[in-house]
């Protein structure tokens, strides 16, 4: 009898112990508040929410926006920026809503969310003339999406690593249980699991710890939660052959090595792009292409860019 009693005590310790998983595991213990951000950037105030972002460069250079995949916020353009703007560039990094210390306090974060925050975020900031973007993976889509709605306020757009098609999230689609895998598992493993975006991932030993900073906040379990039920079930190719149709000049990167999304798709990718697209993929080079290779995809944006060339090219970096 008493072995009994206590196989079921044990029990039901365990089925507690795994039913409140989720709560042991947060890490959100924070309230974002613009007024104690001490990044070193500036937050703008728009309908939608804030924005925290960075300028530099001089104001006179044309523009280039930067925008950043899913999950790892504007930090990820850190040996990006240097290059652009000692190539001529303004450059223009932000934060989406949900990440980094942009305000992540919205029931959807859909296709829409994103467009309005980087419209009203240029609004904001009184940019008007015609400006080049740059994005990765999820911010890639974005790009598309921004630019097919707006296609007279983009002069050209680079996409890396693009998030291309709708994504199988399994049971995160469903409430509660969906809820209680993203938020007991697969959240607070997103930090170690960033390493997987190199091909050599011990020469940045501090880029996970590096990730940890936003996971402190409360919201940032639901916007990726709700990211990937809304916008990563999107498709946007249609976004990509608008690019094409208003005939704006794009460059596709892709890194051979990518695990993330296959560089089998590329070709995919590139053929929505249409006729002015350079497609070029960048050996050795995981997802985080931009970073680990920067030594070569950075010259390969500033060239493009000021560029006037826009006949169709694929090829490979040597």
């Amino acid at each position: 009898m008493i072995m009994k009693r206590f196989l079921w005590i044990t029990l039901v310790v365990i089925f507690m112990g795994l039913l409140t998983l989720p709560f042991w595991l947060n890490e959100e213990r924070l309230v974002l508040k613009p007024a104690e951000i001490s990044s070193g950037g500036k937050i703008a105030q728009t309908q939608s929410g804030f924005t925290h972002y960075q300028l530099f460069g001089k104001e006179q250079d044309p523009l280039v926006i930067l925008i950043h995949g899913f999950s790892v916020p504007s930090y990820t353009w850190d040996n990006t920026v240097p290059y652009l703007v000692a190539s001529g560039f303004r450059v223009l990094t932000f934060d989406l809503y949900g990440r980094g210390y942009s305000s992540r306090d919205h029931s959807r974060y859909d296709r829409g969310l994103f467009i309005r925050q980087l419209n009203e975020l240029l609004i904001e900031l009184n940019i008007n003339d015609k400006v080049s973007l740059v994005g990765l993976s999820m911010g890639a889509a974005i790009v598309g999406g921004y630019t097919s709605e707006f296609p007279h306020k983009v002069s050209k757009v680079v996409l890396l690593a693009p998030f291309h098609q709708p994504i199988d999230i399994g049971p995160l689609k469903y409430p509660l249980l969906g809820d209680y895998i993203a938020y007991g598992f697969v959240v607070p493993s997103m930090a170690d699991s960033q390493s997987e975006d190199f091909v050599e991932p011990d020469n940045y030993p501090l880029w996970n710890e590096k990730y940890k900073s936003q996971m402190q906040y409360e919201g940032f379990r639901f916007a990726l939660l709700a990211t990937a039920r809304d916008f990563l079930q999107t498709d946007p190719m249609a976004d990509f052959r608008a690019i094409d149709q208003f005939s704006i000049e794009s460059m596709l990167l892709w890194g051979a090595e990518d695990k993330v999304f296959d560089i089998k798709n590329q070709s995919l990718v590139s053929d929505a792009l249409g006729k002015t697209n350079k497609s070029i993929t960048i050996s050795n080079a995981g997802h985080a292409l931009h970073f680990e290779r920067a030594n070569e995809v950075n010259p390969l944006i500033a060239e493009f860019l000021l560029s006037s060339d826009n006949q169709n090219e694929t090829r490979s970096s040597l």
